[in-house]
């Protein structure tokens, strides 16, 4: 019974507020949602790169270099067909 008049009287309240000038469309209270949650964002990226990345450098250097082989590759052995050697196996 409690539970009933506690969700009549939150739905008296909703009706109430929506009809008062307290109300607004949903698409510019999601636009300020969303507004906020960038901002917080943008501050906590700031605050951790500025806290965690001191010392780093840049990587924009581009450093020019020779790659050298230590072995000389040699070909692999050239293998037979096997899908030649089942085919003949199946028709003989």
């Amino acid at each position: 019974m409690e539970l009933i008049l506690l969700v009549v009287i939150a739905g008296i309240v909703g009706y109430l507020l929506a009809g008062s000038r307290l109300s607004k469309p949903i698409d510019q209270a999601g636009e300020k949602v969303a507004d906020t949650t960038r901002s917080a964002a943008g501050s906590v990226e700031g605050w951790f790169s500025r806290t965690f990345r001191r010392g780093r450098k840049p990587k924009d250097e581009v450093v020019e270099a020779e790659a050298k082989p230590t072995e000389e590759a040699t070909p692999a052995a050239k293998q037979s067909s096997r899908r030649r050697d089942e085919g003949e196996s199946e028709q003989g």
